[in-house]
């Protein structure tokens, strides 16, 4: 998605292929993980139901997107798959900082 900009910076990335299935998977595999991380993060929780419905609700959204690179692998879906990722760990945060009921104050 931003190959121009990372060639003059002199960063490697890997060759464009406008239908390579690689290259989609190797984009599709980290969010997988970043979802299993993510449940994995709500087991040592004390009250697993609430973070563990809005975990499951956030990793569907973020499944679709994954599913849609998947799919097109277009530049679009890239970047709707960026922008949800995101989106995700943003709102992932928040679910884990406040499922403790302490949130911002734990760190006083």
């Amino acid at each position: 998605m931003y190959r121009e900009d990372y060639d003059r910076a002199g960063y490697f990335v890997l060759p464009a292929r406008s239908k390579n299935a690689f290259l989609a998977w190797f984009t599709a595999v980290p969010s997988i993980a970043l979802l299993l991380a993510s449940f994995a993060a709500i087991q040592h929780a004390d009250d697993r139901i609430l973070p563990l419905c809005a975990s499951l609700i956030l990793g569907l959204g973020l499944l679709f997107y994954v599913w849609r690179q998947l799919v097109l692998r277009s530049k679009a879906a890239a970047r709707q798959l960026l922008k949800a990722t995101i989106f995700y760990l943003l709102l992932q945060m928040l679910i884990l900082t406040l499922r403790s009921g302490k949130g911002i104050r734990s760190f006083n």
